[in-house]
């Protein structure tokens, strides 16, 4: 049963989608792959390939670590249903997102509420030292701050730091070079 969200848009849980497609496409198969797997996200991608091996349809999603479990599993749920979203209008609904990937999402945007942080202060101390750090291009001093926070500290400053950003792309750098540096001590 479709889910009706505020507005009137209809979203299809993934299992709906699947059972509609074993109906209206019973010789056609549905391929998985992980894409891309690092330390803060992976990359799943989903094909519909018809009986004859030829693609029909494909979906991608991107699943972050830190928040919760199965990161791998849900992600390939939401770009199955994506791609089953793609094959046929019958199994979209009024939107191509599931019901699943909405819940999802809506759970990320209270998770972004939360702060790891004790205070403003001590987020922004981190937060414009990572900064400065990367503008003087200083891998000790990165490493430094780095070091002092744990897991679900840093994800939240990475989150909040642009993956576009030079300032990340800086940043990874230098902890990659002082990571080097204490391997081969």
């Amino acid at each position: 049963m479709p889910v009706q969200m505020q507005g009137g848009k209809t979203y299809y849980q993934v299992a709906e989608r699947l059972h509609k497609f074993a109906e209206m496409f019973p010789k056609h198969r549905i391929l998985s792959r992980l894409v891309h797997k690092d330390e803060r996200s992976v990359v799943m991608e989903v094909t519909i390939v018809d009986e004859n091996g030829q693609e029909q349809s494909r979906g991608h999603a991107e699943g972050m670590y830190g928040r919760g479990d199965k990161v791998i599993e849900k992600t390939e749920s939401v770009a199955c249903g994506r791609a089953l979203a793609f094959l046929s209008p019958e199994l979209m609904g009024s939107e191509i997102s599931s019901a699943d990937e909405i819940a999802a999402w809506m759970q990320h945007g209270a998770d972004k509420q939360k702060t790891w942080f004790k205070s403003k202060q001590m987020k922004a101390k981190y937060y414009d030292g990572l900064k400065a750090a990367a503008a003087e291009d200083d891998a000790l001093k990165a490493r430094e701050l780095w070091d002092e926070m744990d897991s679900d500290q840093q994800l939240e400053i990475w989150d909040d730091l642009r993956p576009s950003s030079r300032v990340r792309s800086t940043i990874k750098k230098l902890l990659e070079e002082t990571q080097e540096s204490t391997d081969a001590v």
